[in-house]
């Protein structure tokens, strides 16, 4: 949620810088070439944030050096997960669910290859899964439980 709030943030202060900059120019050719070196700033304003955002990526708090990520720091991750899911799912009333994470380390990142939750009531899975993934940041794919 924090990526689209800067992603929309940087896109409305390119839009207005723009759009001040565009009407201020005066009428002729300047004003073509103007708009033309405009347009291509906003393209590229709007294509670097979206460059940024990888799927299944996990952003950590953890200030390390991206050679020190190791099987410890993949561990408190995976605990961290499954700390928030916990507390995710307990504010909605789950009690009995079975958790499967699997995370591993590829080119000095993090990566979750499953995040698969078990629970008693399908029913309530997408409610479960907005819980979810407003704590924990991604979202789960939801099963029943056997």
């Amino acid at each position: 949620m924090n990526e689209l709030f800067s992603f929309a943030a940087a896109f409305t202060a390119c839009s207005f810088a723009v759009l001040i900059i565009y009407y201020l120019t005066p009428n002729g050719n300047l004003k073509r070439i103007t708009s033309l070196v405009l347009v291509l700033f906003t393209l590229i304003s709007v294509i670097k944030p979206l460059k940024n955002i990888k799927t299944n990526k996990i952003q950590t708090d953890i200030s390390l050096p991206s050679e020190d990520i190791t099987d410890n720091t993949a561990s408190v991750i995976k605990t961290k997960i499954r700390q928030l899911t916990n507390e995710a799912l307990k504010a909605n009333g789950i009690d009995n669910y079975e958790l499967i994470l699997d995370i591993s380390i590829e080119e000095n990142e993090i990566v979750i290859n499953e995040y698969n939750i078990r629970i008693d009531d399908i029913n309530k899975s997408e409610e479960i899964k907005n819980a979810v993934k407003e704590k924990v940041g991604f979202e789960p794919e939801i099963n029943e439980l056997d």
